[in-house]
């Protein structure tokens, strides 16, 4: 659907009734497409478990590995010299 910013000042209400039904509108100004108005599709949260369950934090939980053998095992030998 293509719809002009007068449009959008006088009709606002019918051009958000078509977006909620899933029709892409384009915003034109001057006769130049300027803009698109779509739906919001909102994003699903990943759902990382617990803390603990997260290997870094499995250190606190009770491992054997200390913190800083942990960091050192992440960091890849890149500060052995230190």
């Amino acid at each position: 659907m293509v719809a002009t910013t007068l449009d959008m000042r006088y009709r606002t209400r019918e051009l958000l009734d078509s977006i909620a039904r899933g029709v892409q509108v384009i915003i034109t100004y001057r006769g130049k497409k300027t803009c698109v108005l779509s739906p919001y599709k909102e994003t699903p949260v990943l759902d990382c478990g617990s803390v603990r369950n997260h290997p870094f934090f499995a250190s606190a939980a009770g491992e054997a590995e200390s913190v800083e053998d942990k960091m050192n095992v992440l960091r890849g030998g890149r500060f052995d010299d230190l």
